[in-house]
């Protein structure tokens, strides 16, 4: 899921070319952070741990591409956020075993949710994308602000 920000370059030439990174890097900072606060929102929580394995990242500079990430390292994170498809292979039995433990109490489900898993998918969570197509006004917002306030 990528969102692109489109912002004012006509602005960037006021900066002193000194600060523009800075300022461009603070811009980025805010906006991934208000992202993330958003992906974690929409973000389903059983355990907690894909909410807590968010993450963001600054990288590259702003003359080449200033990029920022908002991210999961968890290898499940793009089922919840697609969901799955009917039709495709089981999802990991042990796994789906301790959540039905945990959340149905009852033992020796795994198999028996994960063939229903594989056979009917899942629906996903979109929280990424309702987080980027929701957020853009706000990020372009951010970057305006900081921008601007630099001037």
């Amino acid at each position: 899921m990528n969102l692109t920000v489109r912002i004012d370059a006509s602005l960037l030439r006021y900066l002193d070319p000194h600060r523009r990174e800075q300022v461009l890097r603070s811009a980025m900072t805010e906006s991934m952070l208000f992202l993330e606060n958003r992906v974690a929102h929409g973000t389903p929580v059983d355990t907690g741990a894909l909410r807590g394995s968010l993450f963001h990242d600054l990288r590259g500079r702003w003359f080449g591409g200033l990029r920022g990430v908002v991210a999961s390292p968890l290898e499940y994170a793009p089922a919840v956020e697609y969901g799955r498809r009917p039709g495709q292979r089981m999802p990991p039995v042990a796994a789906i075993e301790r959540w039905a433990q945990r959340v149905i109490g009852v033992r020796g489900l795994g198999y028996i949710i994960a063939r229903s898993i594989a056979r009917r998918g899942t629906r996903g969570a979109f929280m990424f994308q309702t987080a980027a197509r929701d957020g853009v006004r706000t990020v372009e917002a951010i970057f305006a602000r900081h921008i601007r306030g630099s001037l």
